[in-house]
């Protein structure tokens, strides 16, 4: 297992226990003072807010990274200037145009996504201006990606976090949505600050400062294909968002939006360090190889550390479901933990999707990339529009799984087309345990009678995966690293 992978992964998941307490807390301060309607509200807003911030950013994102990776390897200082003055300047001025465009047409924006008449326009208005806030904030947390600081983008994503905490508990009694929407614009400009100091810490002024005499438009058409293929995912990505919570909302109201929400973002949560790691350290890497056979060593590493760690994560999210609920929002929320027996399944497809597929991106096979994302969503909308009038939300919670499952299988004949890439035996070794035990875990905790034969069930799957784990020698040095690194702290 790669040294850097791993210190990656313990460094982003110290930042992401930090930023779970934090959710937890917004969260539950959310459903006290805005209940199910107003989370559902809140969530379609945010999801708004990331996809004008991509549009706005142009979907620069992983071409910064891929090109500050390529000449932070090269020792190209002036390669690394000319990059982040180019981008910085262009999209920060793109930035600015497009929200104010979006706050003129707050109104139809509002009735496009809430089918409201556009009465919530002041709501959109008001995220609307944060934009180039964020937008800026991506640029430098590319910077620091590219250049792979893990320490300085935890510290400054767990400093944003703390913060957003202190402002949610200030302004969400007081003001309610409106406060839950300042406090989300406060997270952003911490996010900037800091990224930017850390950034300047990292590679000093003279490389971070924008300067208007080093941009250079041939910086921004290499980040062309990057950009176009990023806009696609995410117009195509919020649409199917957006437009499932209409559906939802048409169909089932409100309160059951607020539900398919919260079920939406705690199967998320426990892939948050996860997916720092991969933007912070594996994508990053992925760039930098020169070699199939180096990058197809990158991903079989990767995808089976991935394996040891995530389906134990998502085996105790499934069985603890609706403690879970009732711990992180209120009892009102315990429904959404049922959706969670297929949800998780499906992530656990996601993530090897995404890991494997990050290859495609790494080497510039666009279309490949794409195509498979174009496939999720075809196949995720078709099956709601089927069930979602007689199955309601569990409709849509299978519908996500058998689209990530058909995403998933697209991937693995892709990647092998075009790098002829293998499961080493120790991938493949470290997949099937993993499927395994979140699938055993998933239909023993939904046929179980009570609470407490659910974990106990699941606590059996956990020994025998853990069992069949030890007898890997990677995954027995990783963890009696873990337990040495334990006994230090304790």
């Amino acid at each position: 297992m790669t040294p850097g992978l791993t210190r990656a992964f313990v460094i982003f998941t110290g930042a992401s226990i930090v930023g779970l307490a934090c959710q937890i807390t917004k969260g539950k301060i959310a459903a006290i003072f805005l209940g199910p309607a107003g989370v559902g509200i809140l969530n379609q807003l945010t999801q708004l807010w990331m996809f004008s911030a991509t549009v706005a950013g142009l979907g620069f994102f992983n071409g910064i990274v891929h090109h500050i990776s390529r000449s932070h390897g090269d020792s190209d200082t002036a390669g690394i200037r000319r990059q982040i003055s180019s981008s910085v300047l262009f999209l920060q001025i793109f930035a600015l145009g497009a929200a104010a465009i979006a706050v003129v047409f707050s109104a139809e924006i509002s009735a496009a996504i809430f089918a409201d008449g556009g009465s919530r326009a002041h709501y959109v208005a008001l995220i609307m201006v944060s934009v180039p806030i964020g937008v800026a904030a991506q640029n430098y947390r590319g910077v620091l990606s590219g250049v792979r600081a893990v320490g300085a983008q935890a510290r400054a994503q767990m400093t944003a976090d703390l913060s957003s905490v202190a402002l949610s508990a200030l302004l969400v009694p007081l003001l309610g949505l409106t406060g839950a929407i300042a406090t989300f614009i406060g997270l952003q400009t911490v996010l900037l600050a800091m990224n930017f100091l850390m950034s300047v810490r990292t590679l000093g002024s003279a490389v971070v400062l924008p300067r208007p005499g080093e941009f250079r438009w041939a910086e921004i058409r290499r980040n062309a294909g990057f950009s176009s293929i990023a806009l696609l995912l995410t117009a195509l990505s919020t649409f199917m968002v957006v437009l499932v919570g209409r559906w939802i909302l048409q169909s089932l109201g409100l309160d059951q939006n607020g539900i398919f929400a919260t079920a939406w973002r705690v199967s998320a949560v426990y892939f948050t360090a996860l997916y720092a790691a991969v933007g912070g350290f594996y994508f990053p890497t992925l760039s930098a190889t020169r070699s199939d056979a180096d990058l197809i060593e990158q991903m079989n590493r990767a995808l089976a550390f991935f394996m040891f760690l995530v389906p134990p994560v998502a085996a105790l999210l499934i069985a603890g479901g609706p403690l879970l609920m009732t711990v992180l929002f209120s009892a009102e929320f315990v429904p959404a933990a049922a959706l969670l027996l297929l949800m998780l399944p499906g992530d656990l497809f996601r993530i090897s999707a995404e890991t494997l597929g990050l290859a495609l991106l790494a080497r510039r096979r666009f279309l490949f990339y794409g195509s498979c994302y174009l496939v999720f969503a075809g196949v995720y909308l078709g099956l709601i529009r089927l069930l979602l009038p007689e199955h309601g939300l569990m409709g849509i919670a299978a519908a996500y799984l058998v689209a990530q499952t058909v995403q998933a299988a697209l991937v693995v004949v892709l990647v092998r087309r075009a790098f002829g890439f293998r499961l080493d035996a120790a991938c493949g070794g470290a997949l099937w345990r993993g499927f395994a035990l979140v699938a055993a875990v998933s239909v023993a905790t939904g046929l179980a009678a009570s609470g407490p034969v659910a974990w106990a069930l699941a606590a059996l799957c956990l020994a025998a995966w853990l069992r069949l784990s030890w007898r890997d020698p990677t995954f027995r040095s990783l963890a009696l690293a873990g337990l040495q690194r334990l006994r230090r702290w304790g």
